[in-house]
């Protein structure tokens, strides 16, 4: 008998810092060409935003899979009896909170360029934007108070096997750090725009390049 730690195990530990960091670079690489491709500006900014939905699209599964998913949950321990699957939790259990305010941030900054330029539309969009993600914080906060009906446990059977999951309420409950902490972020930098007023362009003495990298 093998008393050693599986090899997926240590897949799934390593599998999401990989993960949220190849989104997060390639969201990078979308926004900063937004900003250096002007011609080309809309497009590159929709598949940033493309990219922050596919991280929520990601989240949202791992919040919900073992409701849409519930025999990929379990494993068969013995005839006609099975046990939770440790790695299906261990992998979809941490992606939800860093994919969750990873895609947040990369719509907030989205929403936040075309006005980046002019502080007192950009101070405006952060401030909306922010309140906006409170308001859904908190009310995934207390959504088990305030549907409370959501509470029982749902059953679900597939292949002839009975399943129980958590109530959906108490899987959005564990997301709303997420949501607060990114709305929060994103007031704050409403008040950043409000008290930090734009640099004046820098006067250079000869032609500018025109392929200077602009940000």
């Amino acid at each position: 008998m093998y008393g050693g730690t599986a090899w997926g195990m240590n897949v799934a530990e390593a599998g999401l810092p990989l993960i949220t960091a190849s989104i997060a670079m390639l969201a990078l690489l979308f926004i900063l060409g937004s900003r250096q491709y002007r011609s080309k500006e809309r497009l590159l900014r929709m598949c940033a935003a493309t990219v922050g939905v596919a991280s929520l699209v990601l989240a949202a599964i791992a919040m919900f899979g073992d409701r849409a998913f519930p025999i990929t949950v379990y494993i068969e321990a013995e005839a006609n009896a099975y046990a939770p699957m440790q790695i299906w939790s261990l992998a979809t259990g941490t992606a939800r909170l860093p994919l969750t305010a990873l895609g947040l941030t990369i719509l907030v900054v989205v929403w936040l360029l075309p006005t980046i330029n002019c502080h007192e539309q950009a101070r405006s969009r952060a401030m909306k934007g922010g309140l906006v993600l409170l308001v859904v914080g908190f009310t995934m906060i207390f959504a088990p108070q305030l549907f409370p009906d959501a509470m029982s446990v749902p059953i679900s059977s597939s292949n002839g096997m009975v399943f129980s999951s958590p109530p959906w309420t108490h899987s959005v409950k564990g997301m709303a750090s997420s949501v607060v902490f990114v709305g929060a972020a994103s007031l704050l930098l409403s008040v950043v725009f409000n008290y930090f007023p734009p640099r004046k362009p820098r006067q250079l003495e000869g032609p500018e390049e025109p392929d200077a990298f602009r940000i």
